[in-house]
Protein backbone atom coordinates (compact mmCIF):
# COMPACT_ATOMS: atom_id res chain seq x y z
CA UNK A 1 0.00 0.00 0.00
CA UNK A 2 2.86 2.22 0.34
CA UNK A 3 3.80 2.17 -3.10
CA UNK A 4 0.56 3.06 -3.90
CA UNK A 5 -0.59 5.70 -1.58
CA UNK A 6 3.08 7.48 -2.88
CA UNK A 7 2.22 6.90 -6.50
CA UNK A 8 -1.10 8.38 -5.57
CA UNK A 9 0.48 11.51 -4.46
CA UNK A 10 1.88 12.42 -7.85
CA UNK A 11 0.49 9.89 -10.19
CA UNK A 12 3.83 9.99 -11.94
CA UNK A 13 3.67 12.78 -13.41
CA UNK A 14 6.19 15.03 -13.79
CA UNK A 15 7.11 18.34 -11.73
CA UNK A 16 6.23 21.19 -13.72
CA UNK A 17 6.89 23.71 -11.35
CA UNK A 18 10.39 24.82 -8.82
CA UNK A 19 11.06 22.02 -7.28
CA UNK A 20 12.93 22.28 -3.72
CA UNK A 21 10.71 24.98 -2.06
CA UNK A 22 9.89 25.09 1.42
CA UNK A 23 7.23 23.12 2.67
CA UNK A 24 5.01 26.16 4.38
CA UNK A 25 2.55 24.13 6.64
CA UNK A 26 -1.39 25.50 6.60
CA UNK A 27 -2.57 26.75 9.75
CA UNK A 28 -4.64 24.38 11.34
CA UNK A 29 -2.74 21.07 9.79
CA UNK A 30 -1.35 19.96 12.69
CA UNK A 31 -4.29 18.83 13.65
CA UNK A 32 -4.23 15.51 11.39
CA UNK A 33 -1.39 14.14 13.80
CA UNK A 34 -3.17 14.97 17.43
CA UNK A 35 -4.72 11.50 17.30
CA UNK A 36 -1.54 9.77 16.24
CA UNK A 37 0.94 11.38 18.49
CA UNK A 38 -1.11 13.06 21.52
CA UNK A 39 2.17 14.36 23.46
CA UNK A 40 3.52 16.14 20.88
CA UNK A 41 3.42 20.01 20.68
CA UNK A 42 1.40 21.64 17.59
CA UNK A 43 4.65 22.81 16.87
CA UNK A 44 6.23 19.44 17.06
CA UNK A 45 3.43 17.95 14.41
CA UNK A 46 3.90 20.55 12.14
CA UNK A 47 7.73 20.05 11.50
CA UNK A 48 6.36 16.56 11.02
CA UNK A 49 4.46 17.40 8.24
CA UNK A 50 6.80 19.90 6.92
CA UNK A 51 9.38 16.99 7.25
CA UNK A 52 7.88 14.20 5.73
CA UNK A 53 6.31 16.37 2.49
CA UNK A 54 6.81 15.81 -1.32
CA UNK A 55 8.85 17.55 -2.59
CA UNK A 56 7.27 21.18 -4.75
CA UNK A 57 6.37 21.33 -7.96
CA UNK A 58 4.17 18.54 -9.18
CA UNK A 59 0.87 19.64 -10.84
CA UNK A 60 -1.58 19.68 -7.64
CA UNK A 61 1.01 21.67 -5.59
CA UNK A 62 0.67 25.41 -5.47
CA UNK A 63 2.40 28.11 -3.73
CA UNK A 64 -1.26 29.66 -2.92
CA UNK A 65 -1.00 28.91 0.97
CA UNK A 66 -4.83 28.39 0.49
CA UNK A 67 -4.37 25.23 -1.44
CA UNK A 68 -1.17 23.97 -2.70
CA UNK A 69 0.91 23.44 0.42
CA UNK A 70 -2.25 21.39 1.44
CA UNK A 71 -0.95 19.09 -1.45
CA UNK A 72 2.39 18.28 0.04
CA UNK A 73 1.71 16.88 3.12
CA UNK A 74 2.34 12.89 2.61
CA UNK A 75 0.08 11.27 5.84
CA UNK A 76 1.92 8.31 5.19
CA UNK A 77 5.37 9.21 5.85
CA UNK A 78 4.54 11.30 8.77
CA UNK A 79 2.27 8.96 10.43
CA UNK A 80 5.58 6.86 10.66
CA UNK A 81 7.97 9.54 11.67
CA UNK A 82 9.13 9.11 15.24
Amino acid sequence: MREFYNFTMTYDLPQSGEAGVAMDVPEGAEVLLATLFPNRSAEERREILKQTAIDSGYPLDSADPASGFWQRIDLHEASLAK
